[in-house]
C-alpha cells in the first residue's frame, strides 16, 4: 500500500500541483521529506527541524496555539490559495465554470485517487470535510432495531447527534 509520505512525493515529483502549489510550498514539501528520509513515524514525531517545514505550510497566527483540529482546523496556504483561485474563476461565470468546468473534475479526481490507491473509483468518496465523511458512513449502516452502537463522551456534538438520530 502507498504510504501518504510517498504518495506526495511521487505528485510532486510529477509535477502535479505545479499549479496549485506555491514555490515554497513545494520546497517546504521537499525539504521535509527529505528531512523525514526513511525513519518511522516514531522518530520523526520527535523531529523539530522537520515540524518546522510542515508549519512553514500554514498561514496561522504564531501568537496562538489551536486546539480544535476536529471540528476546525487551519487550511495549508497552498490550498487556500487554489481555493480562492478556483473561486474567483468560478464568480467569473458561475454557471459555466462551476458547472461545466470544475465539477466535471470531481469524477477524473476521484478515478485518478483510486487508481493510485489500488481501488476501484466506486469505492472512492470525495466529501467536503470529515464530519461529512462520518456522516455518510453512520447514516448508510443498515442498523436494524436492537443493533446496538457504543459511542464516547470525547466524540464531539455533531457526531453524538448523528448516532442518536
Amino acid at each position: 500500500m502507498t504510504s501518504r509520505r510517498s504518495f506526495v512525493s511521487g505528485l510532486a515529483a510529477a509535477g502535479f500541483g505545479t499549479a496549485m502549489f506555491r514555490p515554497t510550498a513545494i520546497a517546504s514539501l521537499f525539504k521535509a521529506n527529505i528531512i523525514a528520509g526513511d525513519r518511522s513515524p516514531e522518530e520523526v514525531a520527535e523531529d523539530e527541524a522537520y515540524w518546522t517545514e510542515i508549519q512553514r505550510a500554514f498561514d496561522t497566527d504564531r501568537t496562538l496555539i489551536n486546539l480544535n483540529n476536529g471540528g476546525v482546523s487551519p487550511t495549508p496556504s497552498h490550498v487556500l490559495e487554489a481555493m480562492i483561485r478556483d473561486l474567483k474563476f468560478t464568480n467569473e461565470s458561475p454557471a459555466e465554470h462551476m458547472w461545466r468546468v470544475l465539477e466535471p473534475r470531481v469524477e477524473s479526481v476521484r478515478r485518478d485517487l483510486a487508481r493510485e490507491f489500488g481501488c476501484d473509483p466506486e469505492e472512492m468518496a470525495i466529501t467536503r470535510n470529515a464530519s461529512e465523511a462520518n456522516e455518510i458512513m453512520i447514516f448508510g449502516l443498515d442498523l436494524k432495531r436492537g443493533d446496538e452502537v457504543v459511542v464516547s463522551n470525547q466524540n464531539y456534538g455533531r457526531m453524538l447527534t448523528s448516532w442518536a438520530f
